[in-house]
Formats: C-alpha cells, sequence, structure tokens
C-alpha cells in the first residue's frame, strides 16, 4: 500500500489495477463471490490458504509476499503493506519491433 489503506481497501485497488471483477477473483482463487466481498468491506480477514491463492491471484512479487500474507492474516499490521504499492508498474517499453 502507498498510504494506510486497510487490507480491504487495498485488496480492491490491486484487483482494479489488474482489471478483475470480484467474480473473476474469486474464480482465480478458488473461492465464492461473497468471500471476496466480505474481505474488501473488512469484514473478514482470509484464511491462511485463501491469502496464500490471493497472492498467486494478484501477482504480488516474491519479495513482497511474506508481508502480504503476514498483514492479511493480521500478524502485521495493515501499516506493514504501505511499502507495496497496489497499482502495478507498467512493462518496461522497448525499442524492439
Amino acid at each position: 500500500m502507498s498510504t494506510d489503506l486497510p487490507f480491504g481497501l487495498w485488496l480492491k485497488k490491486r484487483r482494479k489495477a489488474l482489471d478483475l471483477t470480484r467474480g473473476a477473483l474469486a474464480e482465480r482463487v478458488g473461492c465464492s463471490l461473497a468471500t471476496i466481498e466480505k474481505i474488501e468491506s473488512e469484514e473478514r480477514r482470509p484464511s491462511t490458504q485463501i491469502a496464500e491463492l490471493l497472492a498467486d491471484a494478484l501477482e504480488i512479487p516474491t519479495n513482497e509476499r511474506e508481508l502480504f500474507l503476514m498483514v492479511a492474516r493480521r500478524l502485521k499490521s495493515d501499516v506493514g503493506l504501505a511499502s507495496v504499492s497496489p497499482i502495478l508498474s507498467p512493462p518496461p517499453k522497448t525499442n524492439v519491433p
């Protein structure tokens, strides 16, 4: 997170940055749409298994994965994700035709 966003809002921004609907994310993760809705609205936190699957589906970089999982499971404050941007950087441009 680039600011102190709650985990659910950070997740929503990351999902939208990947141009995914809640349904598409639920399908990638293998959970119900209701589960994604509840996580994004801060009604619940993901289980360890769902957090792992979310990390994969949201393309969390390897060097940020452990932090993501700790925050997702509330083992670390949401502020911990301040260093992880929910917005993806565009791929580097090349001059290759």
